[in-house]
């Protein structure tokens, strides 16, 4: 019923889901799962199930439940107990997916949806308290999630421009709760892509997945922002082990082992490092007001979801080196944050909460209208065959328009219309990791495009005195001082990244200390640095704290090396 696990392991994945399930399980669904689940068990892979009883064919078509409705409700949380009778308490299920993809086109049924799914998950975690909550309705509830839910993710799409996939700080909005700490959030990158979206009539009409290149660039794409858990999301017929093997068109059994190659260079070594990390500190703000989303008319949307209307002001932003964070209605129903940021820009700024209004009045406010039709033709043009080269242009045009209406202060990087880059305050340490999107054609022209290498220049503003490290290759950067930034010259593989990492000086090895149970490592500065540690014989990665700190146990030979400078330090625990 389900690919091998061992297998997708063995690619770099760490845990996959079992599912869709809209109704209770009936003996052959239940003793199937327990199988898969004994098998993840045996070999340590987090296996989760999906469960969604709002999409049931009881209620109609998808969308037509009503959440509110106490016998819709009274259903979904019969069908949790009935599954989770069926597994019993001891199987390894590691995580739950809830409610994914109800269509709720009104701000009650999203309210209702997101209250329902932390209702369910409050009740599983009452069965089971190690298990996993999420949710991805971010495509269409741009609304706060309750208490309850664990992690935030949603679905993201390369096509047709790969910037599109720039969504966690949305993410994070969602899972912010009243205390201002921000849940877990999880990027899922979609390889399954509509070819409407290639500009070649031959490939309309079909589905495929995404070939190597594109689908790394998403990855990189992904990494770039730091979710808690980066997921890929490809059609069981993509099975990569299949025998005999699938269409190499359609299935490109090679975009497998490009995501296991970029897994084993950037995610696995410094995963650790960016999770360790904050988001850099944003001065401007994207609103994205449910309230104005649910207003705009169907026949001025992009094709796409709710929250995703507000994806091309995103893509403008990380254009020109602005990190924004997002607000939500909800933001505005206490205090108003809206100050602490330089201005907010407010997309569909007709329809906004009275709430919301007078929140922002004391804030600058970029509200420029934008011709909803063009936005359109950069998001789906392609299905009509409109020039993606001219689409991307007008983006870039579009995006440098928006730069000259914020304030120059708040622009943390500079850098060409190709790149993107994600900061990270890793206290007196700061992590930025850099994207090449340059491909062979227009963005999103055709599904066999390719990368491009290509040499540029990336221009941070960071403290006076800042060393750079290629934290990929350990080779410590040039840099120049330009107009307020720290330049450096990269050399960006093609579809790929680089991560830099700057520091507040010239860099030392680490110190080590004992403690009763192990040592202490200390970092030259206070603040994330990673470090290959070595004990008894047994190695591994680890980040240090913003501190700068590590603390271990056990006892033999630490040998601990600066996995950017090679700097190292020996001491017998």
């Amino acid at each position: 019923m389900w690919p091998r696990l061992s297998e997708w392991q063995a690619l770099g994945y760490r845990g996959s889901v079992l599912g869709a399930f809209r109704d209770p399980p009936d003996a052959g669904q239940a003793a199937r799962v327990r199988a898969a689940l004994e098998e993840a068990g045996r070999i340590g892979h987090a296996l989760g199930l999906y469960l969604h009883p709002l999409n049931s064919a009881r209620f109609g078509r998808p969308g037509n439940a009503d959440p509110n409705d106490p016998a819709v409700r009274a259903y979904a949380m019969d069908m949790l107990a009935a599954w989770l009778d069926a597994l019993g308490g001891q199987t390894p299920l590691a995580h739950m997916l809830l409610n994914s993809e109800f269509t709720g086109r009104t701000r009650a049924a999203q309210e209702g949806a997101a209250t329902l799914t932390a209702a369910m998950a409050l009740a599983a975690k009452q069965r089971r308290p190690d298990l996993l909550t999420w949710t991805d309705p971010w495509r269409e509830a741009p609304v706060r999630l309750p208490p309850g839910i664990d992690c935030l993710g949603s679905w993201t799409y390369p096509h047709p421009h790969p910037l599109r996939q720039w969504i966690v700080p949305f993410l994070r909005a969602g899972a912010r709760l009243d205390t201002g700490r921000v849940r877990m959030v999880m990027q899922t990158i979609s390889l399954w892509m509509a070819t409407r979206w290639s500009a070649r009539a031959e490939e309309s009409g079909a589905y495929r997945i995404l070939p190597a290149d594109p689908a790394v660039m998403a990855f990189w794409i992904a990494l770039a922002q730091a979710p808690d858990i980066i997921s890929v999301y490809a059609p069981s017929t993509a099975n990569p082990f299949a025998d005999p093997p699938q269409d190499r068109a359609t299935f490109s059994p090679d975009t497998w082992t490009a995501l296991k190659a970029a897994h084993d260079r950037a995610l696995a070594p410094f995963g650790p490092v960016l999770r360790a990390c904050r988001p850099a500190q944003a001065r401007i703000a994207l609103l994205l007001s449910a309230q104005s989303v649910l207003a705009v008319p169907s026949a001025a949307r992009a094709p796409g979801w709710d929250g995703e209307l507000a994806w091309p002001w995103a893509a403008m932003l990380v254009m020109q080196g602005f990190p924004f964070e997002v607000l939500l209605d909800e933001d505005f129903s206490g205090a108003n944050p809206a100050p602490r940021y330089d201005a907010v820009v407010v997309p569909f700024a007709a329809r906004l909460p009275d709430a919301v209004r007078r929140g922002l009045a004391a804030t600058r406010v970029v509200d420029r209208a934008v011709d909803v039709g063009f936005l359109r033709g950069v998001d789906g043009g392609l299905a009509n065959r409109v020039a993606a080269a001219d689409a991307a242009r007008r983006l870039a045009q579009l995006a440098e328009e928006l730069a000259r209406a914020l304030p120059a202060s708040a622009r943390m990087a500079r850098h060409d219309a190709d790149i993107a880059v994600g900061q990270h305050d890793g206290g007196a340490v700061g992590w930025h990791v850099a994207v090449n999107l340059a491909l062979s054609g227009p963005p999103g022209a055709t599904f066999r495009d390719r990368g491009v290498a290509r040499e540029a220049t990336l221009g941070l503003r960071l403290p006076e005195g800042s060393v750079l490290f290629d934290a990929l290759s350990r080779q410590r950067l040039a840099t120049t001082a330009a107009g307020g930034f720290t330049e450096v010259r990269l050399s960006l593989l093609r579809a790929g990244g680089t991560m830099i990492a700057a520091l507040p000086g010239e860099p030392g090895p680490p110190r080590l200390a004992r403690t009763q149970s192990g040592a202490v490592l200390q970092a030259p500065f206070a603040g994330v640095m990673a470090y290959d540690l070595v004990l008894d014989g047994a190695a591994r990665r680890i980040a240090t704290g913003r501190d700068g700190t590590h603390r271990l146990a056990g006892r033999g030979r630490l040998v601990a090396t600066c996995a950017l400078t090679g700097q190292s330090a020996t001491l017998d625990i």
